[in-house]
């Protein structure tokens, strides 16, 4: 018996809680990296950064469990990002790539292939890649 996703999950989360490091930071450091034009739209960086990958959390665990309200708040997520400019869809791609490889590397040793496996598939299956 496999076990549901809800709690490969919250394992994922809690091996990238446990090391007490705030992910945010690496998280737009290698956002930018990337994107680096994307840096002028967050005015507000110490109140919008967080929240942002708090709500990317938070859909991922949406999705997870199984909620039939994640993809709604999917596509209000989408839609209030275009409000601030045209972003290309392949960028909410490799954001959600981006924030895998940060809680990876972050978790280290603590974190399975098996949640990568999760995350790239709740990431495929659900559309987060696409509308």
């Amino acid at each position: 018996m496999s076990e549901c996703p809800v709690t490969r999950f919250d394992a994922s989360i809690a091996a990238v809680a446990f090391t007490g490091v705030d992910i945010v930071p690496l998280f737009f450091e290698r956002l930018f990296e990337r994107y680096p034009e994307q840096r002028d739209n967050f005015q507000r960086p110490a109140a919008t950064q967080g929240a942002m990958v708090n709500d990317m959390i938070a859909l991922l665990a949406q999705f997870a469990s199984g909620s039939p309200t994640a993809r709604a708040t999917l596509h209000d997520c989408l839609d209030r990002h275009q409000s601030y400019g045209p972003i290309a869809i392949e960028h909410f791609t490799e954001a959600w790539n981006i924030l895998l490889k940060t809680c990876e590397v972050v978790a280290g040793g603590d974190w399975s292939t098996c949640f990568s496996q999760l995350w790239s598939n709740l990431v495929a299956q659900d559309g987060l890649i696409s509308r």
